[in-house]
């Protein structure tokens, strides 16, 4: 399960349903979300974001944190300081970044990297190979003509409402490839 901070969230009763899961995979700036368990639910087994904003993963406790680096070049030092912060795993995800970014790309991507929530689900996917994948806050990613919303505050884009410039509709496609390409797994949206 990867919680997305898309407003279907938002009053939609999803915490249990959630909580439930082995695996629950939160975004960057999902800390607020947390205190309404009754749609986000408390377990966090992963947390996930950029390597630009990975010193704020701390704030929420988990089991492991993941890094998507946006570029191939970042500062290591922000990985560092994560590392002090928790005491558990914390994994850099490069490769998974280098080939996934570049397909994108390919694919005729309009912005130079995947959204946080994609990178997400490629590295779900590709790490933990689930039989089933669930999403759950993901609005734009399945429907791209939808205007973005976040349902979270954020420094990076004045409060979590305006859409960052990535490009939807080539992510969306890029989802359907995700799912040819990993079989074994399915990848569903949940909901009530």
């Amino acid at each position: 399960m990867i919680v997305g901070h898309g407003p279907s969230m938002k009053d939609a009763g999803l915490g249990k349903k959630i909580d439930a899961h082995n695996h629950v995979m939160r975004l960057k700036n999902c800390s607020e979300l947390l205190e309404n368990p009754k749609d986000y639910g408390r377990k966090t087994t992963i947390m996930f974001s950029s390597t630009e904003v990975c010193w704020q993963l701390h704030k929420v406790k988990a089991e492991e944190y993941w890094c998507f680096p946006k570029y191939d070049v970042y500062n290591t030092d922000l990985i560092d300081d994560l590392r002090k912060k928790v005491n558990t795993r914390v994994r850099v995800l490069t490769e998974q970044s280098r080939v996934w970014n570049k397909l994108f790309r390919d694919m005729g991507g309009k912005h130079p990297n995947v959204s946080t929530g994609m990178a997400a689900i490629i590295s779900a996917c590709e790490l933990l190979n689930p039989r089933v994948l669930r999403l759950a806050g993901f609005d734009v990613l399945f429907n791209p003509s939808l205007a973005y919303v976040s349902t979270v505050a954020s420094p990076f884009n004045d409060g979590g409402t305006k859409d960052t410039g990535h490009d939807w509709k080539t992510e969306s496609q890029l989802l359907q490839f995700v799912g040819d390409h990993f079989k074994s797994v399915n990848i569903v949206k949940c909901s009530q």
